[in-house]
């Protein structure tokens, strides 16, 4: 468990090199949370709700059941997020609005049926939206989540979820997890 800096500005793009070591060269779950000014009072401290970030690679199976095991040993809600990309701007903004309905439909589905065969009882969460780590911090805010999960090991493969991993630590409202 350790702390980010969550510096403003320009300094908010930027992990501390403390930080990004230990979540690059780390095997096993690193828990981080930014650094804050006035941290809340204990007894408004919640962890009834989970959150977990996940793309559709095979690997993310493992992360959405650490983030169930957790949500059972805390009688927490769990909810599973994922974001399709979607261009803001160009041609492709114009693109045909039937693919990216497709595209969060089939996300949808493919989660639903995970969790339905990992015998997990989660709410499957999708946005679309361009800023990944920007789009699940809004949701797992929405959500109301104390805690949120997300996959990191670079040795297991390479998703967009992880190349995002550091953004969403940095974006992200709550404690992040990272399994």
């Amino acid at each position: 468990m350790m702390p980010t800096h969550g510096y403003g500005g320009f300094r908010r793009f930027i992990l501390g090199s403390v930080t990004a070591k230990v979540l690059h060269d780390a095997h096993c779950p690193v828990w981080t949370g930014a650094h804050m000014q006035e941290p809340p009072l204990p007894e408004t401290i919640r962890m009834d709700h989970i959150a977990c970030a996940v793309d559709l690679g095979p690997e993310n199976e493992a992360v959405i059941k650490a983030a169930a095991k957790l949500a059972e040993e805390n009688v927490a809600d769990l909810t599973v997020i994922h974001v399709v990309p979607s261009p803001d701007a160009g041609p492709a903004h114009f693109a045909d609005t039937n693919l990216r309905s497709y595209l969060i439909n089939d996300a949808r589905e493919r989660l639903q049926t995970l969790c339905a065969n990992l015998q997990i009882k989660a709410q499957v969460c999708v946005e679309t939206g361009g800023n990944i780590a920007k789009m699940v911090s809004t949701a797992a805010t929405q959500h109301r989540a104390g805690l949120l999960v997300i996959g990191r090991n670079q040795h297991h493969g390479t998703g967009r979820l992880r190349t995002h991993s550091y953004s969403i630590i940095r974006e992200a409202q709550c404690p992040v997890l990272s399994i």
